[in-house]
């Protein structure tokens, strides 16, 4: 499944391929400590925004009407759901 396949933000068309390998390129280079630093900010962040929606925000289709869910499972989806998917590429 992939969230975005309704297309972006923006409207365009969404490329989860092209946006994993962009991320990676401008991180490869990155230390190790930086990463897991830049990790945990980013979880920090994701969660003080997801504790200050509504249930309606995070559960209403309406809330990101470019997103093909809700965002609550959207925001799964980027996160602990697919963290399986990866592993293999961390061991």
């Amino acid at each position: 499944m992939d969230p975005y396949a309704g297309g972006g933000p923006d409207g365009e068309p969404w490329d989860t391929d092209a946006w994993n390998a962009r991320t990676l390129a401008q991180n490869w280079a990155r230390p190790a400590p930086d990463v897991r630093e830049g990790i945990g900010r980013s979880a920090e962040r994701l969660l003080a925004l997801v504790e200050s929606c509504t249930a309606d925000e995070l559960f209403t289709a309406a809330r990101a009407p470019w997103l093909e869910d809700p965002l609550a499972e959207t925001i799964a989806w980027d996160t602990f759901r697919h963290y399986e998917e990866h592993a293999p590429h961390l061991a």
